[in-house]
């Protein structure tokens, strides 16, 4: 019998944060890779770039309600290629993180914003 079935939805609901948290550690713990020391003026940069892409998912999701998940198939999608490009042999390769951020922050607002409608007690039928 698998895990999931194991558990009550409930307890799965009450103990899902630990996936991406332990995931998360893992990461930050055992991946390789230079440390890059970040100037202030670029942090100041990436957290505007957060912060407005945060503006847009909260707008977005606002003007137009939609479930979450049909509104992230694309950028879903968009990150399974993402990384297929970045295992292609290149030797070109740009990585932006002020664009990343960006993105997280929309997705972050929609969320948050589908979070808040649904405590709301709105539906998306209209």
């Amino acid at each position: 019998m698998l895990l999931r079935e194991r558990l009550s939805p409930e307890t799965r609901r009450k103990t899902g944060w630990l996936i991406p948290v332990v995931a998360g550690t893992a990461a930050q713990i055992y991946t390789p890779g230079p440390e890059v020391q970040v100037a202030r003026q670029d942090q100041l940069l990436f957290a505007a770039f957060l912060a407005a892409g945060l503006l847009v998912g909260v707008l977005w999701q606002w003007y137009s309600p939609r479930p979450v998940g049909d509104r992230l198939v694309f950028p879903a999608l968009f990150t399974v290629v993402a990384a297929v490009l970045f295992v292609l042999p290149s030797d070109e390769v740009v990585f932006r993180p002020a664009l990343l951020l960006g993105g997280v922050g929309i997705i972050a607002g929609v969320v948050l914003t589908d979070l808040w409608h649904t405590a709301r007690g709105h539906s998306y039928d209209g």
